[in-house]
This record gives C-alpha cells, sequence and structure tokens, in this order.
C-alpha cells in the first residue's frame, strides 16, 4: 500500500529508559518525590505541597496533570501498535481480520479526497428519501419533486445514524420498551455549513419554523404524564401514521396492536396541524439541518495520522482498547496486574460491607438489606471487558457487518456505516439485552475510570495498569493509594446521591429516597458541603473514597513495613493519592463535572485525623470532622 509512508514519517515519541538498577518501590518513591514541594506546609495546603514542583517537572510537556499524562501515553503506545500492525500484517500468511479493518480505517482517513470529508458529502450520501435529494441540492431554475417525500419516512431513516431528538424524541425505558416524547431543542443550528447558495435563506425560514416547535413545545412543558398505548390507538389520537416508523426502531414488523410508553400526546397533535401548513420543501431542509448537527458532533475529522488513529479510538474503541489490551504488556505481566486488581477490589468492598453493618446512618433493616445487596453485586470490568470474556472474538464479531474500501475511498461513507451500526447494535441491546451486546460496547473512555449506574458496574482501563498509576509487584501503600482511591471513589458512586436511587439492576429503589433523608445522611452530606461546591457527587466519593482506601489499606499487615524508605508509609498514601491530580498549572479545559484538582485534594484530607497524623498538623482548631458511610 503507498500509504506505508505516512506511517513511518509519524513522529512518535520515546519513553525515558528505567533504570533496571532501582527497586519498583524506589522508582515509585523517587517519582512521587519529585513531585513534593518541601518548602510548602502540607497542613496548609496540602495540593501544592504534593504536587508543586510538577508544572517545573514537566514545563515542556503536552500534557497539563497526571491523568492526562496516562492519556498521552495511551496515544503514543498506541501509534507504535498501530505501526507494528502494519509490517506485520503485509506477511503473506497474515489472514483478514478486525485489524486490517481498522487499518483501511486509518488508510480513508489519511487519504480519501477532501470532498469526501465535506458535510454536504455526507448528506448527498444519506437523502431523505430513495431516489430524492434534499431541497438544497436541487440544480437552479428546477423544481423540487415534493411527490416522494414523507417526513416519518424521513425521519425513521435519520433514526438509522442515531439522531433520536428531532420533531420526536426517542427512548428506551429500562424494562427495555419505547417511548415517545416531544424534542428538546438546545443546539444552535445557524452554526452548520452546507456549501450551497441558498444557505441564509433556508436558516432564516427553519429558525421561523424552530419558533413555532418551541411554541409547542412551551404549551406542554411541565406535563410528565406518560400513556402505554398501541400504535393503533396513538394514530388514532394525534393523526399520525406511526406504524412504519416505529417497525424501523425495533427492527421488524409489528402489528398495530404494540403498545409503547408516549408523553406529551397533545404537543403530537398540535405538531400534526403544524406541519399539515407547512412546505414540505421548508420541513425537509429542517430535518436535513438537525441531521447535520448531529453528524457534526457525532462522525470525525482527520488530516493527518495523528487525527486519523484519535478518530480510530472513539469510533472503534472496541477494537482500540483490543489492540492495547494485546501489545502493551506481556500476557504474564497483565494476567499478575489484573488479578491483583481484582483482588484489592474485592478487599475494598469487604471493607465496605462491614462498615455499613456498622451502620453508622442507622438503616432499617430493608434499607440496609437493599443497600448490602447492591454493594455485593458491584461487578468490576478491567479494560471495559468481563474477565472471562474471549475479547477478540467478541470484537471481531461486533464489526464483522463493517466493510471498509482499500480502493475508491470515501470518508465520509464510513463514518455514516459506522453510525448505523453503532445505532443498530445500541438499540438492540436496549431492547433486547439478552442479545449479547453488553454495556461495554458503549463507553469509549479508554483512558478513565468510570462507574455505570444503570449496570452497577465499575470500568478501570487498561492504561491505569502501569506506572506511575499502579503495578501489581509494588507495595501496597502505591497500590491502595492511587488505585484504591479510585476504586474507592467509584464504588461510593454506587451508593452516592444518585446511585442510592438504583438497585443492584439499575431499576429504581424505593428506599434510596428514604436513606437519603435520614437525619444522619443529610447531617453528613451537610458536612461535606461546607464549603460549597456544585460537585458535591463527587466531593462524596472522593472524601469517603479516600476513607475507604485508607481503612482497607490499614487492614493490611504490611501496612508498615516498608524496606526502601524511612519516610512514614502513611505520608506516602496521601502523597501518592494527590498525585493522582498534580497539574502543571491552570487547566485549559473548563471542568464540568468534578471540580478543580487543588481544590479536590484539599477537601479530601480536610480534618482527617490520619492525615494530621502523619504530617504532624495542628487538631486544636478542627471543625466538626464529616462522617457518611
Amino acid at each position: 500500500m503507498k500509504w506505508i509512508i505516512f506511517l513511518f514519517l509519524a513522529q512518535i515519541a520515546a519513553s525515558s529508559p528505567i533504570s533496571k538498577e532501582n527497586s519498583v518501590n524506589e522508582r515509585l518513591l523517587e517519582n512521587l518525590m519529585g513531585n513534593v514541594n518541601q518548602n510548602s506546609s502540607a497542613c496548609d495546603d496540602f495540593f501544592e505541597h504534593a504536587c508543586g514542583n510538577f508544572k517545573q517537572r514537566h514545563i515542556n510537556d503536552h500534557f497539563f496533570s497526571t491523568d492526562q499524562m496516562m492519556k498521552e501515553k495511551y496515544d503514543k503506545d498506541l501509534h507504535r501498535m498501530i505501526i507494528r500492525l502494519y509490517r506485520r500484517i503485509r506477511s503473506p500468511d497474515f489472514k483478514p481480520t478486525v485489524d486490517a479493518k481498522a487499518l483501511r480505517y486509518i488508510l480513508n482517513c489519511h487519504m480519501a479526497d477532501l470532498y469526501t470529508f465535506r458535510l454536504d458529502h455526507y448528506l448527498k450520501l444519506s437523502p431523505p428519501a430513495e431516489g430524492l435529494s434534499w431541497p438544497v441540492f436541487t440544480p437552479p431554475e428546477t423544481e423540487w419533486p415534493e411527490k416522494p417525500f414523507k417526513w416519518m419516512e424521513t425521519l425513521a431513516l435519520l433514526h438509522r445514524y442515531g439522531i433520536t431528538n428531532s420533531l420526536v424524541k426517542v427512548e428506551i425505558t429500562q424494562n427495555s420498551e419505547l417511548k415517545l416524547s416531544m424534542p428538546s431543542f438546545e443546539e444552535d443550528l445557524s452554526n452548520v455549513r452546507i456549501h450551497n447558495a441558498k444557505r441564509s435563506i433556508f436558516l432564516s425560514e427553519m429558525k421561523q419554523f424552530e419558533s413555532e416547535m418551541e411554541d409547542l413545545i412551551k404549551v406542554e412543558k411541565g406535563n410528565d404524564e406518560e400513556n402505554y398505548l398501541s400504535v393503533q390507538e396513538i394514530e388514532s389520537k394525534t393523526g399520525i401514521e406511526w406504524h412504519r416508523f416505529i417497525e424501523s426502531l425495533v427492527g421488524q414488523p409489528i402489528s398495530l396492536e404494540y403498545r409503547l410508553f408516549i408523553k406529551n400526546l397533545n404537543y403530537f397533535t398540535a405538531l400534526k396541524s403544524l406541519l399539515d401548513f407547512t412546505d414540505d420543501d421548508l420541513l425537509a431542509n429542517y430535518l436535513m439541518i438537525r441531521f447535520a448537527h448531529y453528524l457534526k458532533d457525532n462522525t470525525e475529522q482527520g488530516d493527518d495520522l495523528d487525527k486519523c488513529i484519535r478518530s480510530l479510538g472513539r469510533q472503534m474503541h472496541l477494537y482500540t482498547n483490543l489492540l492495547y489490551k494485546e501489545n502493551f504488556q506481556d500476557s504474564e505481566t497483565l494476567q499478575q496486574n489484573i488479578h491483583e486488581v481484582y483482588r484489592i477490589f474485592e478487599e475494598m468492598r469487604q471493607q465496605l460491607v462491614l462498615q455499613i453493618n456498622q451502620n453508622r446512618l442507622q438503616l432499617s433493616d430493608s434499607q440496609k438489606e437493599v443497600v448490602l445487596e447492591k454493594v455485593q453485586a458491584i461487578k468490576l470490568h478491567v479494560g471495559a471487558a468481563p474477565r472471562d470474556l474471549d475479547y477478540r472474538r467478541f470484537v471481531t464479531g461486533y464489526y464483522e457487518d463493517l466493510h471498509f474500501p482499500s480502493e475508491d475511498l470515501d470518508y465520509g461513507k464510513i463514518q455514516l456505516d459506522i453510525l448505523e451500526s453503532r445505532t443498530r447494535k445500541g438499540l438492540d441491546q436496549k431492547l433486547n439485552p439478552a442479545s449479547g451486546y453488553d454495556v461495554y460496547t458503549a463507553h469509549s473512555k479508554l483512558t478513565n475510570a468510570y462507574y455505570v449506574h444503570a449496570m452497577n458496574l465499575i470500568v478501570i482501563p487498561y492504561v491505569y495498569l502501569q506506572e506511575p498509576f499502579f503495578t501489581a509487584d509494588s507495595h501496597d501503600v502505591f497500590k491502595y493509594s492511587q488505585l484504591g482511591f479510585t476504586l474507592g471513589h467509584e464504588l461510593m458512586h454506587a451508593i452516592g446521591t444518585l446511585g442510592i436511587y438504583r438497585d443492584l439492576h439499575g431499576e429504581y429503589l424505593k428506599e434510596g429516597h428514604e436513606i437519603l433523608s435520614l437525619p444522619q445522611f443529610k447531617e453528613g452530606l451537610s458536612c461535606i458541603n461546607r464549603e460549597r461546591t456544585e460537585f458535591l457527587e463527587e466531593r462524596l466519593a472522593d472524601i469517603e473514597g479516600t476513607k475507604l482506601a485508607y481503612a482497607t489499606y490499614s487492614s493490611r499487615n504490611t501496612k508498615n513495613v516498608t524496606n526502601f524508605t524511612d519516610l512514614n508509609p502513611d505520608k506516602i498514601f496521601f502523597l501518592n493519592t494527590a498525585h493522582f491530580f498534580c497539574q502543571n498549572g491552570k487547566s485549559i479545559y473548563k471542568i464540568t463535572s468534578h471540580g478543580d484538582h487543588p481544590d479536590r485534594v484539599n477537601q479530601i484530607v480536610k480534618n482527617y485525623d490520619p492525615f494530621n497524623r502523619a504530617f504532624g498538623c495542628s487538631l486544636a482548631d478542627q471543625q466538626e470532622k464529616c462522617q457518611l458511610w
């Protein structure tokens, strides 16, 4: 292939060599202490003390924090893996696999003609009906043929690509049933760029039409009444032909007796009246603009190798996760690390069970029972996949329906094919949970840990299973601080202010409201929020997760046994926990869900006795200590 050139020209940064003379613990400690600012008091500003030298050490690096450093490492590793894969795939005995499919994705991304990246090209590939183009592409002095256009059929075609919030909002309930409701409009449609001379005219018409739509929505806003009706009943009440649209959603023929949930019946009746008096070309253009906005947010651009590999990671994240798993560590080391993560997770889970049984919140027997059931049922996936899954076989099957060309390259077409495949499988999973596509197919956070409320599931990415974050053969003080904090944080999401409303199956838990209303819970939550934050759920997970990690670590016989340093092990524990948050200045990204790193670190250790003892902080003027679970 001619594209070997750009692969070998890729700039791959080499990792700094690590001395084999130092033990793992000495190496980790040396790295940790290199960030510490000894001129800053741990008691006054622990973040500055633990991370004060991080900025100077990484002044020339592109990443701004430790977690971003892990992401950069992942990206660089992926570059190397792609190059090795290309060399291997050229051998005569290499059989066509999902690996070859991924390389063809990169080939299309990097080498396809630029016009295939344009939004108008995407729209020409996905017309509103067979044999009918969008009105804006009708040649000048030519009348757009309205007859083939039926807005419900066009909406069904667009839904194939995942657009679920245009004229009709489509959702799947936790019980795997369809729910229809009125849409919500938050997008600015004026920033969509389509190469057409009529753009300014129809955008003005769009705004007028959307204004009329918003008037319909305002009337129904606040009306949350749901009806469980048959298709025939919904058609009768709204005057809209829903049958074929719903068949396209469920992917199979249905009878008129098929039942589903519908909200805002009055909205749909009014919508029918509005659309009856709306020109078809205006309505088609409106749907096209909404689709174009969706494509802008859900497809990938690429004009160099870096962007193309990142694009592969987002659009085929199961594959890049597989590639990373198979190449970033030798199999024996990987299995040792995974085994140790599961062992630590199980210890922390049992520590949490112990704390719940101590019942500081004074739960009733039924309340305690459902919380314990949920905690005991929490699942852990390392690398977003179950431990016993044949991951290569699964990934190969998952992408089996995708076919990317090695000639006649067309980047827009493969983006649309991926959207259609992903939407179909996502719907199949939600409507038929036993279909085999588990929740890990829906998430592409390959460099972050997270908790999935609907599945009662914690995911730890593969990139975390290496220095400086974690290694199985390091001392417990390192393992139970950074990994322990991460596991503790996610465990607390399961029983935090959001998770407590769901049971072990992700269904609504009535006892959750009762627990949140307990005086002890409200008191603990109020204490945690004494210095007010808009990220209260994350602060709860930070503080309670750290306490859980420290309690589990403290129960180990190895707690005070260190043969690699004279430093107080508890100091190492808290410094290493803070290390995860170190950054080289103000983040250039707006933090939207977790809060500012310095605030998070300082709130974690505030008025916490083990920390105060470790660093010799005064206990005299402390405020009330916050306790929850």
